[in-house]
C-alpha cells in the first residue's frame, strides 16, 4: 500500500523547476516551460491515452495561456479539450476539441479568462487504440488580466455644441483633455490621441492639433496600462471634429472692373454655403489591363467604413450606383459581379445576356495593349435598360473608326440589387469583371459605387450656415441696397473691397473684388472766342486757340485729344467732331463744346465756351479804392486791385474780357508793366489806370487816358495793451465785482488824442468788430475771469479801427475755517503761559497754499495788518481771544477770523508705592501689572489718565507707553515713569514708580521618600511622616515655610494641604511641596516621590539536616549558608543572615556565626533575607536537625584465586 500512495503521488505532483512538461495525469505550476504529448519533443505519443493534466499560474493575479506551435494528431480520433479552469468540470474552449494534422487544426493560442479565477487551464487527451502521431508543442507562460480602461474627455477648447460636435475652422487649433478611469491601476499608462486615419494627434492627457483640411475627424483616446499585454481601453470616444468648408463666392464681382475718374459702379456680393459629404465609398482608380482569355478576371475592392458596424443594406434603392469607367472590345464575353462584405453577390452584367463585338467605351481594336479611351457605365435600379440593348454611339476614339458603342450611361443591372439586400454596409466590396473569350481585351481605369448619402451618420456631413455677410466698410461705398455696393473712389489706382462671410463655426472667410480707376483727367476751363469790330459775315474763329487752354494744367498733355462739337450730344458720342476748328466759321453767339480724351482709354470730358463777334470794350467809372492804415499808421497797405474788375467790365462777359491795371496811362495803352494784384500803393492817394482786353484777341483792348481811380490808405485808431483790472472779492467769495471799465481808456489811446478817437468796451470780440452794445461803468463781471474787448476807432473813419483786449480779474479772499482754541498747559498755576501762535498755522490755512499767516491783538490791527504778535505769545488774559489774518501772497486778499487762547490746569497726581512681585526663575526679571498703581496714581479722578514709560523722556513726550504686564529689564530694582494726563486737555505730570522683584524660596533636591511595606504587606500602602521632610526642603532658609500638596495645582492655589502622617494613594506618588517666604509672600513649587518598598520574597526553607561528628551528642558545626540560595529563590538582591531570636531577627542584631554550632537537637533559629537596593526585610524560621552518623565496620579482606596463573 505505501508503495502505491507514493507512486499516486509522484504522478500528482511536479515540481516547478523543470522546462519541459510532457501529457500525463497531474498538475504543474509554472509560468515558462514547453507542454509536449507523452512522446515529448523525439517520440510519437502513443495509444489508448487517457490523460489530464493541469497548468497553473506561479503568481497570484496571473492567467496561463498555452500557444500550440507544433500539433499533428490522429483526426477525429485522438482529440485534445481544453477547459477554464481547474478541472475537467470547468467550462470546455471547444466541446469538440481539437485533431487533425495541420497547425492550423490545433488550438492555437489559449488564455485563460478573467471568469476563470485560479488562472489554471485543463488539458484532457484521448488517444484511440492505432494511428498515433507526432503529437504537439506548446509554449507555456502566463499573463496578467487586463483591467477595466475607460477612457474619457474632460474638455475640449472649443467646447462641443449641444450636438456633441466640435467645430472649428481650417487650421484653427483644438484642445482635448482627457483621463482614464481605472479598474486597478492607472500608474504609468500611456496615452495616445489618434483619429480614423490612425494620424497620431498628441502623447499624454493633452492634445493640442488642428486640421487644414475641410472634413469630418473622429478622435479617440486610447490608454495603454503598464500590463505586459498592453492593455488598452475597450471604449471609444469618437469625438466628431468637423472642420468648416470655405463657401463658394460665386456672383461675388463688380458690374465694371474698370472706371474713368468721377464715375461709379456696383458690386454684387454672394455666397454659397459648400456642402461636405464624407466619400465612404472613394473609386478605386489606375489603368488595369483586363487581359484577354478565356476566365482572365479583374477584381479590386472598396474599403467601406463609416456606417454603424450594424447597418445592412435594408432597401434596393439606398445603393444608388455603381459606376466602371472602362473600354473593352467585345462587349459580349463580359461577366461584370459586384460582390458585398459577407460574400453576396449581383450580376450586373452576364455573359449569357451576349452583346456581341459592340465595343464598350472608346476602345482600341487595332493594337493589341494600347489603352483605349474609358467611359463611364453606371449600374442603378433606378434605369430601365439593360446595358446589352444600350443606344449604339460611334465614339470619336474608337479604332478603328466607325466601330459601334454602348454609349456611355446608366443601366439596369441584369440582377437586381435585392440578390444584395442584407449585406453589411461596412467592409470590403468587390468588383469582378470576367472576360469568357480569346478575341479581345480591354482596360479598366476606375470603379466606384454610390450609397443613398441619408445612411451615413447624421455627423459626417455638414453644411455650414453664413451667420452675417457684408461688405468691409470703405469711404468710397456711396450706397448700399442688400449686398450690392456703389463705389466712387476718390482717386486712380486700384481700389478693392473685401466681402466678409461669417458661418456658425464663427469661421470667417473673404473674397476680395478690385477695379481699376482710370487717372482723373485734369482741364482747365476753354475762353471764349470774340471777333473784336469783325464786319459782315463769315467770321472765322481759330478754336484750336483753347487746345492748350484746356491742357494748360494737366502734367501730361500729349496723353490727351481735344476735339471739338457743335453739340453736347456730339461731344458725348464722339460724333460729328468739327473737321476745320483752325478756321471754323461760324456766328455771334455759337456754343462750341470741347471734348478733352484719355488716348488709352474711353473717358473724357467735356466742357464749352461761346463765339462772339463785338466792338471795342469799355471802361465803366469805378469808387477809389479806400483801406484803413494797420498800426504802424504809414499810408502804405495793399489792395486787391481785381475787386474792380466787374465794375470796370460792366455788361461785358468777364468770361471775354480781362481787365489790367496800372501806375500810367502809358502803360496801359502799351499793355506793359501791368500791376500784381495784391498791389502795395507808392504814394498815398494813388492813381491807378485800367485796360480792357479781349481775351481770345489782343489786338482788341481799349486803355484809360485818365486815372479811373484812386488808392486811399486812412489812418486807423490804435488800440494799445493795457494791463488787467484786478480786484479783491467781497466776503461772499462769489467772483462777482464791480470795475470802473473808463480805467482803462488812457492806457488804451496811448498817444492819441481823446478829441480824435473813441474808445468803448464791449463782451465779444464781434460787438467790437461791430462797434455796439458798449458797456456802462461801473461794470459787473458776468465771469471770472473775464475778457473785455475794446475797440479805438477814430472819429472822422469809423471803420477804421483796432481792437484789442484785458481781463477782469476777481481775486478770492482767503479761506477762513472755525479755529479750535490754542490751548496750553499752567505750569505754575497763574493762569498765563506761553503759546506758540505758529502751531496753529496748518489749522488756519486749511490746505491753502501761497498765503501768508499772522495774528494780532485786535480786528482793527488784523484789518489793518499793523503790530503782528510775535510767537511764542504770553496771553493777558484766560481765556484771551486774538485774531488771524490770512493774505493771499500774489493779490493781496484776506481774510480774518479769531482764534482763542486757553491755559489748562495740571492734573494731581500721587507718588506711588513701590510695585513688588515675585521672581518666576531667580533672574531678577518678572512680568509687573503696572494698571495696579492707576488709581493709587490718579486717585480716581474722573479723565485723568494713566500710562507707563520706562523713561521721564518717554513720558514726558507720550511716546513708547509701556504695555501691561510689563517684564522689567533691569534686574531686582526698576524705576518706570508715569505720565499722568487730563483726556481732555492734554496736561499732564509724570511720577516715579519703583519695581521690585523679589526672590523667590530657594527649591533645593529633594531625595524621595522610601518605605518598607511592613504595614499590611502587600497592599503598598504606609504612613508617611512628611514633616519629617521640613528640613531637606526649607534647607535653612530664614522665614521659610513648607506645605505639602497631592498636585501641581494645589501646591500652585496653595490649598488642600495635606496633614502628616499622611498615606500614600498610589505608589510611587510624587508629593507636591511649596515654600513660601513669611515677608514677601513668594512661593516656589518642588516636589520628591513617596515610594512603598516590597519586602524581600523569601521561601521557607526545608530543614537543614546534618551528620553528626565523630562525637555523636547531636551537636555539631553547621554551614548555615547553605540555605541561602533555597530562601532567597537565588536572587542576587537579598541578602540573608541568621538569629538566635525572632527579636534579633528584626531588629537584625546579634547575628549568628558561620558556621554556627548548634545549642539543641532539632533548633529553629530565623534567617533575615534583606534587600540590598531598598534595606526592607522578611524573616522565615529554619531547623536545624543533627543526624546520627552509621556505624562502619572493618571488613575482612576478599581475596580470589587466579584461574590461568
Amino acid at each position: 500500500m505505501r508503495l502505491i500512495l507514493l507512486y499516486i503521488i509522484l504522478l500528482l505532483s511536479f515540481p516547478a523547476f523543470g522546462q519541459v512538461y510532457t501529457m500525463q495525469n497531474g498538475s504543474v505550476t509554472t509560468c515558462s516551460g514547453t507542454f509536449y504529448d507523452s512522446g515529448g519533443s523525439a517520440n510519437f505519443y502513443q495509444n489508448g491515452e487517457s490523460y489530464v493534466f493541469t497548468i497553473c499560474p506561479d503568481s497570484p493575479g496571473q492567467f496561463v495561456q498555452l500557444d500550440f506551435t507544433e500539433w499533428s494528431t490522429q483526426p477525429g480520433a485522438d482529440i485534445m479539450f481544453i477547459y477554464n479552469g481547474p478541472n475537467t468540470g470547468s467550462p470546455s474552449f471547444n466541446g469538440l476539441g481539437w485533431s487533425g494534422t495541420a497547425l492550423t487544426d490545433g488550438p492555437g493560442l489559449v488564455q485563460a479568462t478573467s471568469t476563470n479565477a485560479s488562472g489554471c487551464l485543463t488539458v484532457e487527451f484521448i488517444s484511440n487504440v492505432t494511428a498515433a502521431s507526432q503529437g504537439w508543442a506548446a509554449t507555456i507562460s502566463c499573463f496578467e488580466p487586463c483591467q477595466t480602461i475607460v477612457a474619457q474627455l474632460d474638455s475640449a477648447t472649443p467646447a462641443p455644441n449641444v450636438d456633441g460636435y466640435i467645430r472649428v475652422c481650417p487650421d484653427e487649433q483644438i484642445t482635448l483633455e482627457g483621463s482614464g478611469v481605472f479598474g486597478l491601476d492607472g500608474t504609468g499608462a500611456t496615452y495616445e490621441w489618434v483619429d480614423q486615419n490612425n494620424t497620431v494627434l498628441g502623447t499624454g492627457t493633452s492634445a493640442t492639433f488642428s486640421y487644414p483640411d475641410p472634413g469630418v475627424y473622429i478622435v479617440n483616446l486610447n490608454i495603454t496600462d503598464t500590463n505586459p499585454s498592453g492593455c488598452m481601453n475597450t471604449n471609444l470616444l469618437n469625438q466628431v471634429i468637423q472642420v468648416s468648408t470655405e463657401p463658394d463666392f460665386t456672383g461675388t464681382a463688380a458690374a465694371d472692373t474698370e472706371i474713368c475718374f468721377g464715375d461709379s459702379t456696383t458690386i454684387d456680393g454672394a455666397v454659397t454655403p459648400v456642402q461636405f459629404v464624407n466619400d465612404c465609398t472613394p473609386p478605386v482608380s489606375g489603368t488595369t489591363f483586363l487581359p484577354d482569355g478565356s476566365g482572365a478576371s479583374y477584381t479590386t475592392c472598396i474599403t467601406v467604413d463609416c456606417y454603424d458596424s450594424s447597418q445592412t443594406l435594408t432597401d434596393i434603392n439606398q445603393l444608388l450606383s455603381i459606376c466602371l469607367n472602362m473600354e473593352h472590345t467585345y462587349l459580349g464575353d463580359l461577366d461584370i459581379i459586384i460582390t458585398s462584405p459577407n460574400g453576396q453577390s449581383c450580376n450586373l452584367k452576364t455573359f449569357a445576356a451576349g452583346g456581341g463585338g459592340t465595343f464598350l467605351g472608346g476602345a482600341d481594336d487595332i493594337s493589341a495593349t494600347d489603352p483605349g479611351t474609358g467611359y463611364d457605365y453606371c449600374f442603378s435600379m433606378a434605369a430601365t435598360t439593360i446595358l446589352v440593348n444600350g443606344n449604339l454611339v460611334v465614339l470619336p476614339e474608337s479604332l478603328p473608326a466607325g466601330n459601334a458603342s454602348i454609349e456611355p450611361g446608366t443601366y439596369l443591372p441584369e440582377e437586381s440589387f435585392a440578390s444584395l439586400l442584407g449585406s453589411p454596409l461596412n467592409g470590403q466590396w468587390c468588383i469582378e469583371v470576367i472576360d469568357n473569350l480569346t478575341i479581345d481585351n480591354g482596360y479598366i481605369f476606375y470603379w466606384g459605387m454610390d450609397f443613398d448619402p441619408n445612411l451615413q451618420p447624421p455627423e459626417l456631413s455638414f453644411t455650414p450656415a453664413v451667420t452675417s455677410e457684408g461688405w468691409d466698410p470703405d469711404p468710397s461705398i456711396t450706397a448700399t441696397a442688400g449686398n450690392t455696393i456703389t463705389v466712387q473712389p476718390a482717386t486712380a489706382g486700384t481700389h478693392c473691397y473685401t466681402y466678409r462671410i461669417t458661418d456658425d463655426f464663427g469661421c470667417e472667410y473673404t473674397e476680395q473684388v478690385c477695379i481699376d480707376v482710370y487717372p482723373e483727367i485734369i482741364n482747365d476751363p476753354p475762353n471764349n472766342l470774340i471777333i473784336c469790330n469783325g464786319g459782315p459775315p463769315p467770321y472765322i474763329y481759330d478754336l484750336t486757340q483753347n487746345d492748350g487752354v484746356v491742357l494748360t494744367s494737366n502734367p501730361s498733355p500729349g496723353d490727351y485729344a481735344v476735339t471739338y462739337y457743335e453739340t453736347q450730344a456730339d461731344a458725348d458720342n464722339e460724333t460729328n467732331p468739327i473737321v476745320n476748328p483752325a478756321t471754323y466759321s461760324g456766328f455771334d453767339g455759337q456754343i462750341i463744346y470741347v471734348r478733352i480724351e484719355y488716348l488709352s482709354t474711353d473717358c473724357y470730358e467735356t466742357s464749352s465756351f461761346s463765339l462772339n463777334v463785338s466792338g471795342l470794350p469799355t471802361i465803366d467809372p469805378v469808387a477809389d479804392l479806400e483801406t484803413c492804415d494797420d498800426v504802424s499808421n504809414d499810408g502804405v497797405e495793399q489792395f486787391d486791385l481785381t475787386v474792380q474788375d466787374l465794375g470796370i467790365l460792366g455788361v461785358q462777359d468777364p468770361s471775354v474780357y480781362t481787365v489790367t491795371y496800372y501806375e500810367t496811362a502809358a502803360d496801359a495803352a502799351a499793355g506793359t508793366n501791368a500791376l500784381v494784384s495784391p498791389y502795395t500803393n507808392i504814394a498815398n492817394p494813388q492813381p491807378v489806370f485800367a485796360r480792357v482786353e479781349a481775351i481770345s484777341d489782343t489786338s482788341c483792348f481799349f486803355s484809360s487816358a485818365l486815372p479811373v481811380f484812386d488808392l486811399i490808405v486812412n489812418p486807423q485808431g490804435v488800440a494799445n495793451n493795457v494791463p488787467d483790472l484786478e480786484v479783491c472779492d467781497d466776503a461772499s467769495n462769489d467772483g462777482i465785482e464791480a470795475f470802473d471799465l473808463e480805467s482803462q481808456t488812457a492806457g488804451a489811446l496811448g498817444g492819441q488824442l481823446p478829441a480824435d478817437y473813441t474808445v468803448t468796451y464791449h463782451e465779444s470780440q464781434a460787438d467790437a468788430d461791430a462797434g455796439v452794445n458798449a458797456l456802462v461803468s461801473p461794470y459787473n463781471n458776468i465771469s471770472n475771469p473775464q475778457t473785455i474787448y475794446f475797440r479805438v476807432e477814430e472819429n472822422s473813419n469809423p471803420t477804421c479801427f483796432s481792437t484789442n483786449t484785458f481781463e477782469l480779474i476777481v481775486n478770492a479772499v482767503t479761506d477762513v475755517v472755525a479755529m479750535t482754541p490754542l490751548e496750553v498747559c499752567d505750569d505754575d498755576t497763574d493762569g498765563f503761559a506761553e503759546f506758540t501762535l505758529t502751531d496753529k498755522d496748518v489749522e488756519a490755512l486749511n490746505g491753502q497754499t501761497g498765503v501768508s499767516i499772522s495774528y494780532y491783538e485786535t480786528q482793527a490791527d488784523a484789518d489793518a495788518g499793523l503790530n503782528p504778535l510775535a510767537s511764542p505769545y504770553m496771553n493777558t488774559s484766560n481765556p484771551q481771544t486774538i485774531y488771524i489774518r490770512l493774505e493771499n501772497d500774489t493779490t493781496g486778499c484776506y481774510n480774518t477770523t479769531t482764534l482763542n487762547l486757553v491755559v489748562n490746569p495740571l492734573p494731581v497726581a500721587s507718588v506711588p508705592t513701590a510695585l513688588e512681585a515675585c521672581d518666576d526663575d531667580q533672574d531678577g526679571i518678572t512680568a509687573f501689572d503696572l494698571t495696579l498703581k492707576d488709581i493709587e496714581v490718579t486717585g480716581g479722578v474722573p479723565g485723568i489718565l494713566v500710562s507707563w514709560h520706562e523713561t521721564l523722556a518717554d513720558a514726558q513726550n507720550d511716546v513708547n507707553a509701556l504695555a501691561s504686564p510689563y517684564t522689567n529689564i533691569t534686574p531686582v530694582t526698576q524705576t518706570v515713569y508715569g505720565r499722568v494726563y487730563n483726556s481732555s486737555t492734554g496736561c499732564f505730570v509724570t511720577v516715579e514708580l519703583v519695581l521690585i522683584v523679589n526672590p523667590l524660596p530657594v527649591v533645593s533636591a529633594v531625595s524621595d521618600f522610601e518605605l518598607c511595606d511592613y504595614t499590611n504587606t502587600g497592599d503598598l500602602i504606609e504612613s508617611f511622616d512628611l514633616t519629617s521632610k521640613d528640613g531637606e526642603t526649607i534647607n535653612g532658609q530664614a522665614d521659610v515655610l513648607v506645605a505639602y500638596y497631592e498636585s501641581l495645582a494645589d501646591a500652585q492655589a496653595q490649598t488642600n494641604p495635606l496633614v502628616s502622617p499622611y498615606d500614600n494613594i498610589s505608589n510611587p506618588q510624587t508629593i507636591w511641596y511649596a515654600l513660601e517666604h513669611q515677608i514677601t509672600g513668594c512661593v516656589n513649587i518642588g516636589s520628591f516621590d513617596l515610594f512603598v518598598n516590597d519586602l524581600p520574597a523569601l521561601q521557607a526553607p526545608t530543614p537543614l539536616e546534618v551528620c553528626d561528628d565523630s562525637n555523636p551528642d547531636g551537636i555539631t558545626s553547621i554551614d548555615l549558608s547553605e540555605k541561602n540560595d533555597e530562601i532567597t529563590a537565588s536572587n542576587p538582591s537579598y541578602s540573608v543572615s541568621y538569629y538566635l531570636t525572632q527579636a534579633d531577627a528584626d531588629s537584625g542584631i546579634n547575628p549568628l556565626p558561620i558556621p554556627y554550632t548548634n545549642v539543641s537537637n532539632p533548633q529553629t533559629i530565623y534567617a533575615r533575607g534583606e534587600d540590598i537596593n531598598t534595606g526592607c526585610y522578611a524573616t522565615v524560621s529554619l531547623d536545624l536537625i543533627v543526624e546520627q552518623a552509621p556505624v562502619a565496620n572493618v571488613p575482612p579482606p576478599l581475596e580470589f584465586c587466579d584461574p590461568d596463573a
